[in-house]
């Protein structure tokens, strides 16, 4: 035990508290109007960056830079292995602006890109990079390491199955959510969109997956040999891909569930903040969702099927 893990620990049991909870969801998701949501929305701890009269994407966009300034904030009162940590929970954020990044070297128009500040893995120098070459080596640099393709759906995909190894390395309690996580990926580019992954892509599948799974070349043998022990789950009654959007509801209840248990761990260490950290992402993906339904039952486009999430806590 030291004092900066019991500092970190009380610290972040304390930012739990800017959460806005299931209740107030569903209030949310359930408002009259659009503008009613948003009303709604300025009354909580997501007020920070929301626009005085905002659009759905701009409401969204508050609510993932709320969370990721409390995770900034939280990082800086970690020891500097548990905000590496934290920067591994925000993979996703990082994928899409390395994503947006691509883009841009073609020529297209992109948003600004997410603060990270800390947790950033690569981004500092990837959002430097000229060109394809620069943003790999920038890669290559890093954790993330260079996913050996310049086709920008191909880095993307080696990115998100990169994201997830890193989380199944994390901690041993995140290592069921990582390996799903991963078949996750996996299953939506090789079965729902596809696409056969490049090289380095189907060797990181092969390591959470095993050779089986990776080598598939149907859904129902995909399932089949996914690990049950650490994955089995998350696919369990999916019998078909069109129906990966109930495995990545499944996924994020479980890691709301493993992350509360960590969160009320009692000791002094990495535990308790992380478990901390991902409830505050599972709360504000809650809260995306729950802005995003308001505003399509403004349209009179409710009732949508859901379409999931991809994974870097993910």
């Amino acid at each position: 035990m030291s004092a900066g893990w019991v500092a970190a620990t009380v610290r972040a049991r304390a930012l739990l508290e800017r959460r806005i909870g299931s209740a107030a969801t569903g209030n949310l998701a359930a408002a009259p109007t659009f503008h009613a949501a948003t009303v709604t929305l300025a009354g909580t701890a997501y007020r920070r960056f929301l626009p005085e009269e905002p659009n759905a994407a701009q409401a969204e966009r508050a609510v993932d830079e709320a969370v990721l300034w409390n995770l900034r904030v939280l990082a800086g009162w970690l020891p500097r292995s548990g905000a590496a940590a934290v920067g591994v929970l925000v993979a996703d954020y990082e994928i899409r602006n390395i994503a947006d990044r691509l883009r841009a070297l073609a020529g297209a128009p992109v948003p600004a890109p997410y603060r990270l500040g800390s947790l950033s893995t690569a981004w500092r120098e990837a959002a430097a990079a000229d060109s394809v070459g620069g943003l790999r080596r920038a890669l290559g640099a890093s954790a993330w390491g260079d996913p050996g393709v310049d086709d920008a759906a191909e880095l993307v995909c080696d990115l998100r199955l990169r994201a997830a190894q890193r989380l199944a390395d994390l901690h041993e309690a995140c290592r069921p959510l990582g390996v799903a996580a991963c078949a996750l990926g996996y299953a939506r580019q090789r079965f729902l969109i596809g696409r056969r992954l490049a090289p380095k892509s189907r060797k990181r599948a092969r390591t959470l997956l095993g050779e089986r799974a990776a080598g598939a070349e149907s859904w129902q043998e995909f399932a089949a040999h996914v690990p049950k022990a650490t994955a089995g789950w998350v696919l369990e009654g999916i019998e078909e891909p069109r129906q990966l959007w109930r495995a990545e509801e499944r996924w994020w209840s479980r890691a709301e569930q493993d992350a509360g248990a960590l969160a009320r761990a009692s000791r002094f260490d990495l535990a308790c903040p992380l478990g901390c950290a991902l409830l505050l992402l599972v709360d504000a993906r809650a809260v995306r969702g729950a802005v995003n339904r308001a505003a399509r039952g403004a349209d009179g486009g409710g009732g949508q099927q859901p379409t999931g999430d991809d994974h870097g806590a993910s």
